[in-house]
């Protein structure tokens, strides 16, 4: 067989970006003085069209990252949509076209705004941000749950541990100890806290950190890898508290 045609190609993402909108006059200015004009103000004078059914519009969108080329979207929300961060999604190239045709998706916000570059920020690099599913939370130690020692494991609360983390850090994950010993050499301990002893291999839980892979740190907020009970709690190494480790 051979292939005759191509109904939509599989895109891998949406893209975040602004759309350029101008109005005639600056469109007359932009054709006239290509020069002086930024960039995209030159490609919306252009192939920013108003269609005849008074309606709809094409615009110009352009995304953060510079690799992708503007591509033309038609929409009846063209006031709506200035100034505001979006995704759009790539439908097709035609041949005839200079650019690749998208459709609206869904605005992120304002343009500019913390929140909304932080959102910007986390779907340009694809970082899951979904609260946890229930089939995750599921995989929890209950609520009146409660550490006991195991036969299997070396009890250490005798020993000095502390941790070199920062004030109000609340996911101490790991700390030391340093003794010294009868021989006069020094025992230097790292505790790292278990959590493999809650996250079983190819549960639901397991399956979820390794798409997440990590913590997310951003500024205004952080987006933990497991849910907070462990993360901030039972797998925290806090002061005169007993944990796995």
């Amino acid at each position: 067989g051979k292939v005759v045609g191509i109904i939509r190609r599989n895109f891998h993402k949406n893209y975040c970006g602004s759309i350029c909108t101008i109005d005639a006059k600056e469109k007359d200015d932009a054709k006239d003085d290509e020069e002086d004009i930024h960039p995209h103000d030159v490609i919306a004078a252009k192939h920013e069209v108003e269609h005849p059914d008074g309606i709809t519009s094409t615009v110009v969108f352009f995304s953060i990252d510079k690799r992708v080329p503007p591509i033309l979207l038609r929409t009846t929300q063209r006031d709506r949509l200035a100034g505001m961060r979006i995704l759009v999604s790539m439908d097709s190239w035609p041949a005839d076209s200079e650019y690749p045709l998208g459709h609206y998706v869904k605005t992120l916000g304002v343009a500019g705004t913390k929140d909304t570059e932080t959102e910007v920020l986390l779907n340009e690099f694809r970082i899951p941000c979904e609260p946890f599913p229930a089939k995750v939370l599921a995989c929890l130690p209950p609520a009146d749950y409660k550490i006991t020692l195991e036969p299997d494991r070396v009890d250490l609360r005798h020993i000095p541990v502390l941790s070199i983390d920062p004030p109000g850090c609340k996911d101490i994950d790991d700390a030391l100890h340093c003794t010294e010993l009868p021989n006069g050499n020094w025992q230097v301990g790292v505790h790292i806290a278990d959590v493999t002893h809650y996250v079983e291999a190819g549960t639901a839980i397991d399956l979820e950190a390794a798409n997440r892979s990590t913590s997310t740190y951003l500024v205004n907020k952080r987006l933990d890898m497991l849910p907070s009970l462990l993360t901030t709690d039972l797998c925290s190494l806090k002061g005169n508290v007993d944990r796995f480790a």
